[in-house]
């Protein structure tokens, strides 16, 4: 649980940066790109199979929490999808003054809200009824199946291409 709260906290900042990017008068395309690569390397297709392997067990358990975690794992599939599309997006590099830039932010900024209340109802709802219901055995078998990654970002070792987001977040 740890480790999936950090993330959340990682991915806050990461959205909150986005934002900022957004809304500047000079939004660097390579934070944004880089921060978006990130978001769909490390969260879709880390930290979300983390939590469908955690999700997995709590259901077993709490059948009260099934129609919750039916729907965030559906965001789980989405949440990567729309990812994608921006992260793409960016790697073009469209020209910051086109018309091109409204569409794209308006749909940075719909990703962003999209994420936040994902996070959000897993913090609230989801969360807390694991605390309850999960095991120290469950723990250890989640960490058996789970793939598990350093964090290229906020781990010990900063990949090279996260360096200026990085920067940005300081």
């Amino acid at each position: 649980m740890q480790q999936l709260h950090q993330d959340h906290g990682n991915f806050r900042r990461l959205l909150d940066l986005m934002g900022r990017e957004l809304d500047a008068n000079e939004p660097s395309l390579i934070v944004l790109r880089d921060t978006m690569h990130y978001l769909v390397n490390y969260a879709d297709y880390f930290h979300h199979p983390l939590e469908d392997l955690v999700f997995a067990r709590v259901t077993k358990r709490d059948l009260a929490i099934h129609k919750v975690i039916e729907q965030v794992e559906l965001e789980h599939h989405t949440l990567p999808a729309l990812g994608r599309e921006l992260l793409a997006a960016f790697a073009r590099g469209k020209e910051i003054a086109t018309p091109q830039w409204n569409e794209l932010s308006t749909r940075a900024r719909a990703y962003a809200e999209l994420f936040n209340r994902h996070k959000e109802r897993e913090e609230t709802e989801i969360f807390p009824v694991i605390k309850l219901v999960l095991t120290d055995a469950d723990y250890l078998a989640v960490q058996r199946e789970a793939k598990w990654r350093e964090d290229p970002l906020f781990g010990r070792h900063v990949a090279a291409g996260y360096r200026i987001v990085l920067e940005r977040l300081m």
